[in-house]
């Protein structure tokens, strides 16, 4: 979510507002808990450049000194010749990709990863430049660089109107900002009580 914020904002544009109904800037979905392990191997060029893009982007990042990224690698091992040949076109599109890559032999596979056992490899691809992920981390640090430029985090937020001002991208809009609790009244009898906080808030973009 923060990505093409940091992107705008980074080419000058500072009057951007992110605006969703749960809370910011970690609202709860996959990429709070995706396990974060990044391959760039695809027969896809695209998928590679994102996976890529993905990995240039995050290596640059920390959160208070923590890392964004770690650059493990990543090891395809092969237990059949059929298997290996697959890791033969698997080098072929990385090397087209232009993403760095290594066929290694059973004793380098064991050497990069001990618990391997050596009389069942027969050969592995090794690419350097995959690693770990961590994309909540990421994420916060991704909205602390876009906040530093200009753009605004509205969590918590619900859009109830949206009103076009001209053909051009401008427009007004409301929003309310929304706590719900629910309450028990009794052990004997259960009422659902709603409390609400509301805030209407209105801006041009």
């Amino acid at each position: 979510m923060p990505l093409p914020v940091v992107t705008l904002t980074a080419r000058g544009v500072d009057r951007v507002t992110v605006v969703d109904q749960g809370p910011l800037p970690l609202t709860g979905g996959s990429t709070s808990h995706a396990p974060g392990l990044v391959f760039q191997v695809s027969p896809s060029k695209t998928m590679t450049q994102f996976a890529t893009y993905t990995v240039d982007k995050f290596s640059g990042l920390d959160l208070d000194g923590a890392w964004c990224f770690k650059k493990v690698g990543g090891l395809e091992v092969a237990t059949t010749a059929e298997r290996l040949a697959d890791l033969r076109r698997r080098h072929g599109w990385l090397t087209a990709w232009g993403v760095e890559s290594t066929l290694v032999d059973p004793d380098e596979c064991v050497r990069l990863h001990a618990l391997l056992d050596r009389d069942r490899v027969l050969g592995g691809l090794h690419t350097p430049t995959d690693g770990l992920a961590k994309a909540a981390r990421a994420v916060v640090a991704l909205a602390r660089r876009a906040e530093a430029r200009g753009a605004r985090f509205l969590g918590s937020t619900r859009i109830v109107s949206w009103r076009q001002a001209s053909s051009k991208p401008q427009a007004t809009t409301s929003v309310r900002r929304c706590a719900w609790f629910r309450t028990r009244k009794s052990s004997s009898h259960t009422s659902p009580a709603t409390s609400r906080r509301r805030d209407r808030t209105s801006w041009q973009t």
